[in-house]
C-alpha cells in the first residue's frame, strides 16, 4: 500500500495525544463521572463532603479525585488544612469541542444530542 506520506512526514504531536489519552481515560469511569457531576453542582467541595455525599470510602474518592486533578479535569484549592475541588471549566469546555470536531458535532436539538442528555441524566439520578 503506497502512501503519499512516510512515516517521518507524518504529523502526529505524541505530547498532545497522551494529554488526550489521559483525559479520555480519566472520563471513561462511571465514579470520575459522578464526582465531577456533583463537583460541578455544588461548585467545589472537599473530599471528606465528597465521599460522604456518594457514600464511598475515603480512598476511593481520594485515588479517583488524584486521577482526575493529574488529568486537569479538576483544580485543587488549599484552605488551612482542607483541598477544596473545583472543576477546570476551562479545559472541560476545550475538550468538548475538540471531542466534539474529532466525532463530529450533533447539531443542537438533534436525536443524538437529546439521547445523550437523556442517557447522562439517567447517570447521574
Amino acid at each position: 500500500m503506497q502512501s503519499s506520506q512516510t512515516m517521518d512526514q507524518l504529523a502526529i504531536d505524541g505530547t498532545s495525544l497522551k494529554r488526550a489519552a489521559r483525559l479520555y481515560r480519566a472520563i471513561n469511569n462511571r465514579l470520575r463521572l459522578q464526582l465531577l457531576f456533583v463537583i460541578h453542582r455544588h461548585s467545589r467541595m472537599c473530599v471528606t463532603d465528597i465521599y460522604k455525599f456518594l457514600r464511598i470510602k475515603q480512598v476511593v474518592a481520594s485515588q479517583h479525585l488524584s486521577i482526575l486533578r493529574e488529568s486537569g479535569l479538576v483544580k485543587t484549592q488549599r484552605e488551612g488544612i482542607k483541598v477544596f475541588y473545583s472543576i477546570n471549566y476551562e479545559l472541560l469546555n476545550e475538550f468538548q469541542v475538540n471531542t466534539n470536531r474529532l466525532l463530529g458535532e450533533a447539531p443542537s436539538g438533534s436525536v443524538e444530542q437529546k439521547r445523550m442528555q437523556v442517557a447522562y441524566g439517567k447517570m447521574f439520578a
